[in-house]
């Protein structure tokens, strides 16, 4: 009986880590919908992370717009647009949203084939 309850905790344990497993993948679900919305790729894609990356990297490198002390704002501002970028990903490089959904698939389907393998165990 306590064989059977220990097995029950780990089926119930592998389908909670499952679960927030998930979010992961609905995510980036989610992030690859925005990615095909227009005003999305305007906005941020084209706008934020393109032309405001180049309109702050040209104020921080013409000495007639950088004043000595507005250059740490405009670093961190490229530093911001650098980190946004990684995580959304590029066309050459998945992103964090991508790369942690996908090593959440492989963490569900290790989950799963291991709770396959206990109930076939608790059946015998």
């Amino acid at each position: 009986m306590s064989e059977e309850l220990n097995i029950k905790d780990q089926i119930e344990r592998i389908d909670s880590a499952i679960e927030v497993q998930e979010w992961y993948i609905k995510r980036n679900e989610a992030l690859e919908r925005l990615k095909q919305n227009d005003d999305f790729q305007t906005v941020i894609m084209d706008g934020y992370i393109n032309i405001e990356a180049d309109r702050v990297y040209q104020k921080l490198t013409d000495p007639r717009l950088a004043k000595p002390e507005d250059k740490e704002s405009y670093l961190h501002q490229l530093e911001t647009i650098k980190d946004i970028q990684r995580y959304l990903g590029t066309e050459t490089y998945k992103g964090t949203v991508a790369i942690l959904a996908a090593n959440a698939k492989g963490f569900i389907d290790d989950n799963l084939a291991l709770k396959q393998e206990l109930l076939e165990g608790k059946s015998e």
